[in-house]
């Protein structure tokens, strides 16, 4: 009796893993906005949505028009431009008012860069220097975007192209 019962609690786990292994729709769309959240930052759902519905209105493959106009994000060009160590902390000197783009003070995270668009954090001459020194202190991961140009100096960059290959 105890075998049986036993064989039968194997094989019913045994059923169990086999179904948790299946490659469901729902978990492969799960696993697909995990990738995106550690890749771009934890963006919400409704931002995902929004770029998802102005990449339909692209011409071409969808995929790469989504993760191009999610690489043209104004906290991910921040983040490439190696400014900001995280996402949240660029989308934190958004929301404080200290990005400027083309002059215009800007606090919206999710704006979309337009290649020459000018970007200028601005703050006081002392969080400057700060900031500077920061930048010489640490050592941020190597992640240089090609179509963005840089100056740490000025504490501002420039969108020279979109992206061809992400």
């Amino acid at each position: 009796m105890r075998i049986a019962k036993s064989k039968k609690k194997q094989l019913n786990t045994q059923r169990i893993k086999e179904q948790s292994n299946k490659q469901t729709n729902l978990k492969i769309r799960l696993d697909h906005k995990r990738e995106m959240k550690a890749l771009f930052g934890g963006f919400q759902e409704k931002h995902r949505k929004t770029t998802l519905f102005y990449a339909k209105k692209q011409k071409g493959n969808l995929r790469h028009a989504f993760l191009l106009s999610l690489e043209m994000r104004l906290d991910t060009c921040l983040f490439r431009m190696n400014y900001f160590p995280t996402f949240g902390a660029a989308r934190q000197a958004i929301q404080h008012g200290f990005l400027f783009i083309n002059g215009r003070q800007i606090k919206q995270t999710t704006r979309i860069l337009r290649p020459g668009d000018f970007i200028q954090i601005k703050k006081s001459d002392s969080w400057k220097i700060r900031f500077l020194q920061h930048l010489k202190n640490q050592t941020l991961l190597k992640r240089n975007s090609q179509h963005i140009e840089t100056n740490p100096k000025l504490a501002a960059g420039i969108i020279l192209y979109q992206p061809q290959q992400i």
